[in-house]
């Protein structure tokens, strides 16, 4: 992973805390290692250089640009929130072609229930719990996993209810038997990987999770929901 050096810091302070920066003194080859955030948030150098503010979407693009580029997502913390970090989460699935919704609530058995992000791509839907924290101890990973879990099954029961929305918004198969898996995304955190079979996955690991569900899959926990 590489650290933030003091240009890529400069760019960040740019956009996220509209400090000003010096670009008509840039060299070269600064300008060249500013392409790829200029292609994030689609500009050009022009563009980029008259903005006075910078949207979240935009912001978003940017950190995916520089963890993609290998940046230490530790070192990026200090530029994001808690929702910004779910933001981060619906955008990635996002690119990876899922249908997506965030915050959705729920009632079941008369409380309410909220799940951060809502990924849908046939047949895996992904109940997702976001954790930004510089650090988590491996307990508390351990109970917001089993909470998830807890919620998992309150989803379940509570689909009947909660159906026609979901088919709306997630574009969810009728007819189809879908794999619902919860999981908890931490910002940094590396252990645990699980707690009974829920997953606990780093950010940076986030990708990788999404790309290899087909062969760990039979290693998770997973509800099987039919849609009607």
């Amino acid at each position: 992973m590489k650290l933030l050096d003091s240009f890529t810091k400069k760019i960040l302070n740019y956009i996220f805390n509209n400090k000003s920066f010096a670009f008509d003194i840039l060299e070269e080859r600064e300008y060249r290692k500013l392409d790829g955030i200029l292609k994030s948030v689609g500009l050009t150098k022009e563009e980029f250089l008259q903005r006075s503010s910078f949207d979240k979407k935009e912001k978003i693009n940017v950190i995916l640009c520089l963890l993609k580029e290998g940046y230490s997502a530790y070192h990026l913390f200090k530029f994001i929130n808690w929702k910004d970090f779910e933001l981060l989460v619906k955008t990635l699935f996002e690119k990876h072609s899922f249908f997506v919704e965030q915050n959705f609530r729920f009632q079941n058995a008369g409380k309410t229930n909220e799940i951060d992000v809502l990924a849908f791509e046939f047949p895996y839907l992904f109940l997702l719990d976001c954790k930004f924290h510089k650090y988590d101890s491996p307990s508390s990973l351990k109970n917001a996993a089993l909470k998830q879990k807890e919620r998992a099954l309150n989803f379940i029961e509570a689909f009947p209810f909660i159906a026609d929305h979901l088919i709306k918004k997630l574009s969810l198969p009728p007819q189809r038997v879908i794999y619902v898996f919860p999981a908890i995304i931490s910002w940094y955190q590396i252990e645990p990987k699980s707690a009974e079979n829920v997953p606990i996955v780093p950010f940076r690991l986030l990708k990788g999770f999404i790309d290899e569900i087909d062969e760990i899959r039979e290693n998770l926990f997973y509800l099987k929901l039919k849609v009607l």
